[in-house]
């Protein structure tokens, strides 16, 4: 299996995102990643889920996976 990963820097103003997260999301090379971009690509009916999980994860530190559809800029799903 491919994993890809991102982690917050600098309390929250800086995101990082791992080579392996940008090819696997299909992201066009130089075009800026953030986490609010990112979450505007995820599937309408799995949007909900996947902020709610996030919120969880950055307000109070709770581990977590989560599975969802995903629109890349380049339209592949």
């Amino acid at each position: 299996a491919e994993i890809g990963g991102w982690e917050s820097a600098n309390n929250g103003r800086e995101e990082i995102w791992s080579d392996e997260a940008r090819s696997l999301l299909n992201w066009p090379t130089g075009e800026e990643l953030t986490l609010a971009r990112f979450a505007a690509c995820v599937h309408a009916d799995d949007r909900k889920d996947f902020l709610k999980v996030l919120r969880r994860a950055t307000e109070i530190g709770e581990p977590y996976e989560c599975e969802f559809r995903f629109h890349s800029p380049a339209g592949v799903v």
